[in-house]
């Protein structure tokens, strides 16, 4: 799926303003991993340095595989298999994005309309191509989460 140029553009700025903001990061995975037990336990023992970088490099691929790029599509597929691997489940996925969009508005400068639907594009199509890859699907919405992927804060 290639979505439109202006709203590639429009995360792609959006995403540099939020890499740019020092602490941004850090700010993400402390609200990812402070809503879930169940995520904070997929990061036990987890490298963060190491962890932002390749956070700062999937937001780059997702960007690249919006505008069908298949060296990026083919590396979201990897990396959705090693999710699979350490126990990320499908709606892990929507927790991410949700925490992402509140760092993005916390730390990115805004999130009007118009940047968060490019925000939400631009991963709609890199979750797809990452739950297809597991075949996981969309998130049930009647299962029974014990831990309540909470909305982030």
């Amino acid at each position: 799926m290639i979505l439109p140029e202006e709203d590639i553009r429009i995360f792609n700025d959006s995403l540099d303003r939020l890499i740019a903001h020092p602490g941004s990061l850090e700010r993400f995975y402390e609200r990812f991993i402070g809503g879930s037990e169940r995520v904070a336990k997929l990061f036990e023992g987890t490298d963060f340095e190491r962890q932002k970088r390749a956070l700062k490099a999937s937001l780059y691929t997702a960007m690249l595989a919006a505008d069908n790029n298949q060296p990026a599509i083919d590396q979201l597929q990897q990396l959705a298999q090693s999710h699979h691997e350490m126990g990320v489940e499908a709606e892990h996925y929507d927790f991410w994005l949700n925490c992402l969009l509140a760092t993005v508005r916390e730390c990115a400068g805004s999130l009007d309309a118009r940047t968060e639907r490019a925000w939400r594009s631009v991963l709609a199509v890199a979750i797809s191509i990452m739950r297809d890859e597991v075949g996981a699907g969309a998130p049930d919405s009647a299962s029974d989460d014990s831990d309540n992927l909470r909305k982030p804060r």
